[in-house]
């Protein structure tokens, strides 16, 4: 296992990856994040847009009664993002009057800049996915391949070892290391992200059309977190048994890139679920669930979709066996 990890750390080509992939992913949050001039922005302009100012706990209940009255529906009334929203902005005001929170303390997952340390964290996320996509399809097909056709087959003859028990440890090694590295960084960022917590936001806020869901920022990191492991562990997985199947690591990275590159310029054509399930396998994971829909509602029933994203590599291992038995890696 040792030697193993020595390997992996020692090709020329993981360390050039790494020290290219990283600071690009670092230089795109950074670019995203930068802000000439915060003065001359609303102070309230990072948070919930539909709620209104107050500044005491009987203004809070005054509104939140508004949004009750509001609320009210005629019997058989179509549900529409009008609706949605109202009864969001009821469902918040209860929560804030509940927690006797400030109006500032809240937050919603939004591709729109947010000065507070959840779209901080986010930003960089959705940066560093690009990255880790990058070097799952890039290890995948090349991390074991070089050697197949090389040292391999030498190895599989001397040491007595069966080639699936070699490819497999090869696989298991690099996929440890790549989630070490991948988890290494989003903790140091998710620390750094708190470098502006002091804007008063403490939760974020999901609705699903009649439930209020909240999480802290301790939560929202964790869940992001295991969204990089998830989409490291499928999209590795995947890569690297297609590449050992086809024993060719520059056919399986140009067909990945192609697939992308077509997805990506046909994507507007594709259904919502459809669109979804790729983000879910191409962009960090299931964490994309957080994106809104209308009217401030998320869509639980997306995270259904890690079933399908689970078992395509699941399925991928199981059908490289017979390939891996049969394969001559003498040649």
């Amino acid at each position: 296992m040792k030697n193993e990890f020595k390997i992996f750390f020692s090709k020329k080509f993981i360390l050039i990856s790494l020290v290219i992939l990283i600071p690009v992913a670092l230089l795109s949050w950074y670019s995203s994040m930068k802000v000439s001039d915060y003065s001359n922005q609303d102070v309230y302009a990072h948070f919930i847009e539909d709620i209104s100012l107050y500044d005491s706990q009987e203004e809070l209940n005054d509104l939140y009664q508004q949004a009750v009255k509001g609320e009210l529906q005629i019997p058989g009334m179509v549900i529409t993002q009008d609706s949605n929203k109202v009864a969001f902005k009821k469902l918040v005001y209860e929560f804030l009057l509940k927690h006797e929170l400030p109006y500032d303390s809240l937050v919603t997952y939004s591709s729109q800049l947010k000065y507070n340390q959840f779209y901080y964290l986010t930003a960089f996320f959705s940066s560093f996915s690009l990255i880790i996509f990058l070097l799952c399809v890039f290890i995948g097909s090349f991390y074991h391949t070089s050697d197949m056709m090389s040292k391999m087959s030498k190895l599989i003859y001397t040491s007595g070892e069966k080639r699936t028990k070699i490819i497999d440890r090869k696989y298991f090694i690099s996929l440890i290391s790549i989630i070490g590295i991948v988890v290494a960084v989003d903790l140091i960022m998710s620390l750094f992200a708190l470098t502006v917590s002091n804007t008063g936001a403490v939760y974020l806020v999901l609705f699903d059309g009649n439930n209020l869901f909240s999480l802290n920022y301790f939560q929202f990191v964790l869940i992001m977190l295991t969204s990089h492991i998830f989409f490291v562990f499928t999209l590795y997985t995947f890569v690297y048994y297609v590449s050992a199947i086809i024993k060719n690591g520059i056919i399986t990275i140009c067909s990945m890139m192609s697939i992308i590159i077509l997805l990506t310029y046909f994507s507007d054509n594709l259904s919502y679920s459809t669109r979804m399930l790729l983000a879910m396998t191409t962009q960090g994971g299931f964490y994309n669930f957080f994106g809104i829909n209308g009217g401030n509602v998320t869509d639980f029933s997306d995270l259904f979709l890690m079933i399908p994203v689970m078992l395509i590599p699941i399925a991928i291992t199981l059908i490289s066996r017979p390939f891996i038995k049969r394969a001559d890696y003498s040649r």
